[in-house]
């Protein structure tokens, strides 16, 4: 067991980024070796911003050199019917069981979270299991628009739905660190980096990586 309910960190408030194109990238590798090359895509580009503030903060929160790390860009920007949401639907922690280190942002239908002391089972399946029966009936803080969060394994989030009852174009950007490769198929990839990874298939529950 070990202790989970960090709150998110705000690093940035008010960063606005243009929604006049709808796409979806799941884990785009932007960096993957030491010579801190960062390969955003040219239809991507208006997400630097984003991506140069966490490489910033990231570089400033950790004690090795970060072009050890993988970089990985998720973006996606499409319409949420009402009543729904774009992710999975529950309770997780970004990075579970790992050292990894995720920035989220999004424009509305902020990320949902919950703070405390909680003991939760180091197991991928049965963690999510627990933590949709402890927080089945609670009140959730909210995540800001528009503002960059940093979440560490411990921070226990969800997506919220579209509460309203017509359709809402959700733009949502996470930036992700990890030494491990994201390698499960459906994953983007980046064809402006040298890379042949063997995919691996993914789970219906998780999106960890496999080694």
């Amino acid at each position: 067991m070990k202790t989970y309910g960090s709150e998110p960190i705000e690093i940035a408030s008010d960063v606005i980024v243009d929604n006049s194109e709808m796409y979806f990238y799941q884990y785009l590798p932007i960096h993957i070796d030491r010579t801190g090359y960062v390969a955003i895509p040219r239809q991507l580009l208006p997400l630097s911003e984003i991506v140069w503030k966490c490489i910033t903060d990231f570089r400033k929160n950790i004690d090795e050199d970060w072009t050890e790390y993988y970089i990985y860009l998720t973006a996606k920007c499409l319409y949420v019917k009402g009543g729904e949401n774009l992710n999975r639907a529950g309770w997780h922690c970004d990075g579970f069981m790992t050292d990894d280190i995720n920035y989220i942002w999004c424009d509305c239908i902020p990320t949902e979270y919950v703070t405390g002391e909680f003991e939760l089972v180091q197991d991928h399946e049965k963690s999510i299991d627990q933590m949709n029966r402890l927080f089945y009936n609670s009140e959730p803080l909210k995540c800001k628009p528009n503002s960059i969060y940093r979440l560490d394994e411990t921070v226990i989030h969800r997506c919220d739905y579209n509460r309203s009852n017509h359709s809402l174009l959700r733009h949502f950007i996470k930036v992700s660190f990890s030494k491990e490769k994201y390698n499960l198929k459906g994953n983007s990839h980046n064809y402006l980096l040298d890379y042949d990874w063997e995919m691996k298939e993914r789970s219906e529950s998780r999106n960890h990586p496999i080694k």
